[in-house]
């Protein structure tokens, strides 16, 4: 899987308030898996099985933090999917396509370029200046183009909303909102409120200001990714933490185990020290604890701000699969520079039929954005 393919993947994510920011990954090399567990439910309970080229589009509040990518890493398509078209660091391009002309050296003939072209077109406007928005990303029924955003982006100006229209009918569009100028902000994910069959508001999110803005849409067409820099004249929802916990999966009737993740996510600030341990019980009572760790960062950059990603190795999910009977009861302690906090959940549960990542509530809260981190 190249660098692209994994930020255009996280970037149909459309709901970012889960606080992974794009262009800080990208130049860390952060790890993978963690990020992958980090996303929503449907794209970590896509890890846990055969894995295949997929878009992603997850609205909501638990939508994933935009957009990222890691370079190195390989990820597997099923044989009749189209070919991926690398489109390097520019927007993808209406023709472009994976499959070479006829080499006129060589005499060889080589099969028919596949002409592509994107599923839909984008237009936004603030009111007074309206733009045609390039897909740097995009799916169709002729295969799928990979860029990433250009810069300078287009300037969208300062409004408190935007109208965002598409040319097509049935589909639903998501942005993930990072603050402009700042390499290590997270992102704050918002779904876009339908006012017609094909127009769209995107209300401010976060605090007042400067925002580089990636736009996701999927309809009957395919999905479509685009980017742009808009500033925002008012405040808008602020980002809520999010924590979700991977420990445990049901195999075909059987417990086990795909590892063990713990993703913390929109804290309000990074703390300068945070340890976690799970102890999980069985129903016969045997128990054990778990103290994942925190990924090394690979690579120049910083860490997303208010992002925690905790690991075990995949052996230590699958001793605590082997306890005993479920149900399972898992209690989480996190300690942060606010102190101590806890969650409880068990295995299995409500949300086990839809992945193996579950989300927690702990008790305190976890520390929230609040007007004190309004960047000056």
């Amino acid at each position: 899987m190249t660098a692209r393919d994994l930020s255009e993947l996280l970037s149909d994510l459309a709901g970012p308030q889960m606080g992974i920011n794009p262009e800080q990954i990208r130049s860390t090399g952060a790890d993978t898996d963690a990020l992958l567990v980090a996303s929503a439910d449907d794209l970590v309970a896509e890890r846990a099985q055969p894995r295949r080229r997929r878009r992603i589009f997850v609205l909501g509040a638990l939508a994933a933090a935009l957009l990222v990518a890691v370079a190195g890493v390989r990820i597997e398509r099923s044989p009749s999917e189209p070919d991926v078209v690398q489109a390097g660091n520019n927007p993808a391009s209406p023709g472009a396509s994976s499959t070479p002309d006829t080499n006129a050296t060589s005499g060889s003939s080589l099969p028919a370029r596949r002409q592509l072209s994107p599923p839909a077109t984008f237009t936004a406007t603030n009111g007074t200046k309206t733009v045609e928005l390039t897909g740097f990303s995009y799916c169709g029924s002729g295969g799928c183009a990979d860029g990433v955003p250009q810069h300078p982006l287009v300037d969208l100006g300062a409004s408190s909303s935007l109208t965002v229209s598409v040319s097509h009918d049935g589909w639903e569009l998501g942005a993930g909102l990072s603050r402009e100028g700042d390499p290590c902000a997270a992102s704050q994910g918002v779904q876009l409120t339908k006012i017609s069959a094909r127009t769209f508001r995107l209300d401010a999110a976060g605090f007042a200001g400067p925002y580089d803005v990636q736009l996701s849409g999927r309809g009957p067409e395919g999905d479509l990714a685009a980017a742009f820099r808009w500033t925002t004249t008012t405040d808008g929802p602020l980002a809520t933490p999010q924590a979700t916990l991977t420990a445990l999966v049901d195999h075909d009737g059987v417990v086990d185990s795909y590892g063990v993740s713990l993703s913390v996510l929109n804290v309000a600030t990074s703390p300068t020290m945070a340890t976690a341990n799970i102890e999980v019980t069985a129903a016969n009572g045997a128990a054990m604890n778990i103290a994942p760790t925190r990924p090394v960062t690979a690579g120049p950059g910083c860490a997303t701000t208010g992002t925690l990603i905790f690991e075990a190795p995949t052996q230590a999910g699958k001793q605590a699969a082997a306890l005993g009977p479920g149900p399972f009861t898992l209690v989480v302690t996190l300690a942060l520079d606010d102190g101590t906090h806890a969650a409880t959940t068990t295995f299995p549960n409500a949300d086990s039929s839809r992945g193996p990542s579950t989300p927690l509530v702990f008790d305190p809260p976890l520390p929230a954005l609040t007007e004190r981190d309004r960047p000056s």
